[in-house]
């Protein structure tokens, strides 16, 4: 059912999308077969969107519990969202995360849990280091840099705004996945590098060059 709503609706929206949205960079790095966690800093609403446009495979993102109230339900669970109360801790979302991947998916989260908008990345909570240490699954950095929200005062994205990606290339997270230093370590690695990615993200936002193309 997730792979017949998302090739719908790749096909549908991707087309006009990526040429107005989305510059990329590294586009090969989003693995085409096989399980792997795709992580990134998170600073726009559209970053989801941007990124499930650019992969030619779902990806099941964890959502907030609070986009699964209301008419818009329908969608979440038709694209295969996992649904996270971040209150607490959600050991159901994360089973739901580890069998998604020990099936050979793709499945995406945004460590800080949030958006957070400036400089930097905010706080981050371990999930990914998890999920990867639990499913020996390839974590994917993703660096991701878009213009500034308009108006100032809503948080919603402008028709002309755009999102740059850069897409690093694979880690593997090694360690015990029961073990809390092995679960700290793998996220510093993992902040690290979707760190560097985001720092080329912003620097082509500032100064584009031509390799920063649609998609």
């Amino acid at each position: 059912m997730v792979g017949w709503t998302y090739k719908a609706l790749h096909a549908s929206v991707t087309p006009w999308h990526n040429r107005l949205f989305v510059r990329m960079r590294v586009s090969e790095s989003l693995p085409h077969e096989g399980a792997a966690v795709i992580v990134g800093n998170h600073s726009s609403l559209w970053d989801p969107v941007a990124l499930c446009c650019c992969s030619s495979r779902p990806i099941r993102w964890f959502g907030k519990k609070e986009v699964y109230v209301g008419p818009g339900k329908w969608f979440f669970h038709a694209v295969g969202a996992i649904p996270v109360d971040r209150s607490r801790r959600n050991p159901e979302a994360f089973e739901m995360a580890c069998d998604a991947l020990r099936r050979g998916a793709l499945v995406g989260l945004f460590p800080e849990g949030t958006r957070h908008v400036g400089e930097g990345i905010g706080p981050v909570r371990p999930g990914a280091a998890r999920l990867a240490l639990e499913t020996r699954a390839p974590v994917v950095p993703v660096g991701l840099a878009s213009d500034k929200f308009w108006p100032k005062d809503r948080k919603v994205p402008r028709l002309n705004q755009r999102i740059f990606i850069s897409v690093g290339e694979p880690l593997h997270i090694k360690g015990d996945p029961t073990n809390a230093d092995d679960i700290k370590q793998g996220m510093a690695t993992i902040v690290d590098a979707i760190k560097r990615e985001a720092a080329v993200a912003k620097a082509a936002r500032d100064a584009p060059t031509a390799e920063w193309r649609a998609p």
